[in-house]
């Protein structure tokens, strides 16, 4: 990647291109902020989408990475309609060397993550569940907290009711819109993967070793930040609301670890 770094690196090989693919909320003066998808980002410029309308020369800013989280910040410098989103273009503010230094190390994060998705997809996709489906097309019913926003509002408090790679069923006191975009904060249950063991045994033949490792499979869910859309709405009672939510930006890593979820609870059900 063509950074400029204070730290001194080693030249890296040739690698292919792949979109950045990374969820954020972008803002700028007198727009609410909104959700897009970042595709390139350098210490330079940048290259995001969203459905939202910047003039030539906006300053618009986000925060991009997990953990660091970095905060960029530029001058639109081009427009391209893609559909019903926009392309930009985004020439970024000088940043000092730490600056670059952190962001270069958030987009090597996103980088990994994105390919530890890739790598596992093709497995995980041939998987099959008790329903004889694949994993990434079960929904399964679920129990847990989330925060929601629109870009009217703050975050309020909701239940998942079920969840699967496409969305999940949100039940809150507020009225919705169909067609309504939201944003939405939710860590998914740890406690399903209670069904994969604590840890697997290798042995090394040269050394005649046992070598003991924690699964990933085990690894505890973080918290997700996606965009969506609010599809369907059913009046629950007591001045509650059912919507489908179907989810508009989200990462592959993201799907990958709904996945893992729904994968989880289909073989707890299965040994109940």
């Amino acid at each position: 990647m063509p950074w400029i770094s204070a730290t001194p690196q080693k030249p890296a090989a040739p690698t292919a291109k792949a979109s950045l693919e990374f969820v954020t909320m972008v803002s700028a003066r007198g727009i609410a902020p909104a959700n897009a998808v970042v595709e390139h980002l350098t210490a330079s410029e940048c290259r995001f989408r969203t459905v939202v309308f910047f003039d030539h020369g906006d300053v618009v800013e986000f925060e991009f990475g997990i953990d660091p989280s970095v905060l960029v910040r530029g001058s639109v410098a081009s427009r391209t309609a893609k559909g019903p989103r926009f392309e930009y273009r985004m020439r970024l503010d000088r940043m000092s060397a730490k600056e670059i230094d952190l962001l270069a190390f958030a987009v090597t994060q996103s980088h990994r993550r994105q390919a530890i998705a890739r790598s596992n997809q093709r497995v995980i996709a041939k998987l099959p569940t008790t329903e004889r489906l694949t994993r990434e097309s079960v929904r399964v019913l679920a129990q847990f907290p989330i925060m929601f926003r629109t870009s009217k509002d703050d975050f309020k408090a909701a239940k998942a009711g079920d969840v699967s790679v496409g969305g999940l069923l949100m039940t809150c006191n507020d009225a919705l819109v169909e067609g309504m975009p939201v944003e939405l904060r939710f860590t998914l249950p740890s406690d399903v993967l209670k069904i994969y063991p604590e840890e697997t045994l290798a042995i090394d033949l040269r050394t005649q070793t046992v070598i003991r490792s924690r699964p990933d499979p085990r690894r505890r869910f973080e918290e997700m930040v996606v965009g969506a859309r609010v599809v369907t709405h059913q009046a629950a009672g007591n001045g509650t609301h059912r919507y489908g939510i179907a989810f508009t930006s989200i990462d592959g890593f993201q799907q990958e670890e709904i996945a893992r979820y729904t994968h989880a609870s289909q073989r707890s059900k299965a040994r109940r």
